[in-house]
């Protein structure tokens, strides 16, 4: 009796009996959820996922901001442009005061002017046989050159004339000396004289000539100092102008008045350029093992994400080659080209991308099956190191 007692409850304990307990249906029911639970581990390897990451960008123009800045210590004259006005590359933004510019330009210019009428004289007065040209005084420029010259041309013919009546003496005397009615003595004196006044002849000219050549050579040096001078003074005046050195939106911090002064090296205004937009993004040191030049990114516009029509697309146009410390975290700069300007949203409207918007980028990083995900999760949750990181 007590045999039959114990193999009843092991009967009532086995799982023959416990299966007996269910419906048809509750066996049916679990029998298929764990088939299903066998057939999604089985597809795991062959579904694959897009992983990507999420970065926030913001439109901007390619080129940085031109910062315009004053090289000298002046005060405004003149404001020509106004805080989001468009300018081109050249036009005139800021005028300063000149006060001594025009006096001194004057004044170099007519050290100039009288420079190259001393150097025309001189280049004249230096000609060969000038001394036998009468005429030359006429042509001459400045009034010391003429005067320099009338007194020289005087000295010339007082001694060309002595030198002729000595000539002549020598004529008169020499049939005299044949016949001796004179003594070879007084007619060697003629002679020498004769000599005498052609050596001072020929060495006044020399000397006259020899001076105005190195006062030549001397007014030469000083128009080149004077031209050097009128360019400094050129480059000078260039800097009482501020033009814009590109093109694009004028951005001031500080509207500027006309009699405002104005610091070397002070900030006055920078340019926006007027150039094609571009998305700027920041991704980190491990992302940036996975983006590479040219590659396909998504974007969307958080305020609107629901009532886009399309998705939006651009490409990677560069990569920073270093890092940039970003709320103290080393961050690769990343600049994406727009392949469109504007958004068309399901209501018809049309809305503009421009500068300064904030945007949400997706980059995709790898594609991997779901087997992989879970793989690498698990790992992750018993790998060693990893739990004694956590630990720590």
């Amino acid at each position: 009796m007590d045999k039959e007692k114990g193999q009843i409850a092991e009967a009532n304990n086995s799982i023959q009996f416990y299966l007996a307990g269910f419906s048809p249906f509750t066996k049916v029911f679990y029998l298929s959820l764990i088939l299903i639970v066998l057939f999604g581990l089985g597809m795991l390897p062959f579904c694959y996922v897009n992983v990507i990451t999420r970065t926030e960008g913001i439109i901007r123009p390619f080129q940085e901001r031109t910062v315009v800045r004053s090289l000298i210590s002046a005060r405004i004259q003149s404001v020509h442009c106004k805080d989001g006005t468009t300018v081109k590359k050249g036009d005139t933004l800021i005028l300063f005061q000149q006060l001594d510019y025009t006096a001194q330009k004057e004044y170099i210019a007519e050290k100039i002017s009288n420079c190259k009428k001393l150097i025309d004289d001189l280049q004249l007065l230096t000609q060969p046989n000038v001394w036998k040209d009468s005429t030359i005084s006429n042509r001459l420029q400045t009034a010391v050159y003429r005067s320099q010259y009338l007194h020289f041309y005087d000295q010339l013919q007082e001694k060309n004339i002595l030198s002729q009546k000595l000539q002549k003496d020598i004529l008169l005397y020499d049939p005299l000396l044949r016949e001796k009615v004179i003594a070879p003595n007084e007619f060697a004196d003629i002679g020498f004289e004769l000599l005498q006044a052609s050596a001072v002849f020929q060495l006044q000219i020399s000397k006259q000539i020899s001076q105005w050549q190195y006062e030549l050579m001397e007014q030469q040096k000083l128009l080149v100092e004077y031209k050097t001078e009128n360019s400094h003074l050129l480059s000078k005046a260039q800097s009482y102008i501020i033009q814009a050195p590109i093109t694009g939106t004028v951005l001031m911090q500080e509207p500027l008045y006309a009699g405002t002064a104005v610091l070397p090296s002070g900030e006055l205004l920078s340019i926006s350029p007027a150039q094609d937009l571009i998305v700027e993004c920041w991704i980190s040191p491990s992302e940036r093992i996975t983006i590479y030049h040219g590659q396909t990114f998504t974007y969307s516009i958080p305020e609107i994400r629901n009532q886009m029509s399309t998705t939006l697309q651009g490409k990677v146009i560069s990569i920073a080659e270093d890092y940039t410390l970003v709320n103290n975290k080393p961050m690769f700069r990343v600049k994406c080209s727009l392949n469109q300007t504007s958004v068309q949203l399901q209501n018809g409207f049309s809305y503009v991308l421009g500068r300064g918007l904030l945007l949400e980028t997706r980059f995709l990083l790898a594609r991997k099956s779901y087997w992989e995900l879970l793989y690498q999760q698990l790992y992750d949750w018993f790998n060693p190191a990893t739990l004694s990181k956590s630990t720590v």
